[in-house]
């Protein structure tokens, strides 16, 4: 087999195994959700809220079960979690001053429309989603990586945001 015999039947193998990866979805990604719907977030006791008792539209905390320090949403989206979890109540303050990114176990969604809590930032890769007025505990996967936050249909790019 000379030199240009072996290139072509190399370059021939490469694209049959890269075809049959597409076909099969091998080598690539897939996100998956998951939907959190653990309790009421209208119902006592309410946490979302801020130090005037308004309700915002969402909160991550630092423990399960709406417990310990927390940080509150009052956008429709964040890109990339930069903040720390900065407020505390009766209900406790573990992981006060810590970021937030990477260290949250539960959330609230005080809003109407559905939640998502990303792995990564600007809304990608796997997610947990969260119906509006209800809160949980994020899944294994997202518990401790979480990046960014939106509610659908609000987030850069959707539908619903275009004016084309």
């Amino acid at each position: 087999m000379n030199r240009l015999t072996r290139r072509l039947a190399t370059s021939a193998a490469v694209g049959t195994i890269a075809a049959a990866s597409l076909l099969t979805g091998v080598g690539q990604a897939s996100a998956s959700s998951t939907t959190v719907n653990g309790w009421s977030t209208w119902s006592n006791p309410v946490r979302c809220k801020d130090s005037n008792g308004a309700t915002v539209t969402m909160c991550l905390y630092y423990s399960p079960n709406a417990a310990g320090a927390f940080t509150m949403g009052y956008s429709m989206y964040d890109s990339t979690i930069s903040e720390t979890f900065w407020k505390t109540d009766y209900i406790g303050s573990a992981g006060y001053g810590q970021a937030v990114r990477n260290n949250a176990a539960s959330v609230e969604n005080a809003g109407y429309s559905t939640l998502g809590v990303w792995v990564s930032p600007w809304f990608t890769g796997d997610s947990n989603l969260i119906p509006g007025g209800r809160g949980g505990n994020l899944t294994p996967r997202l518990r401790n990586n979480e990046a960014s936050w939106g509610f659908i249909g609000s987030l850069p790019g959707s539908p619903v945001l275009r004016l084309d």
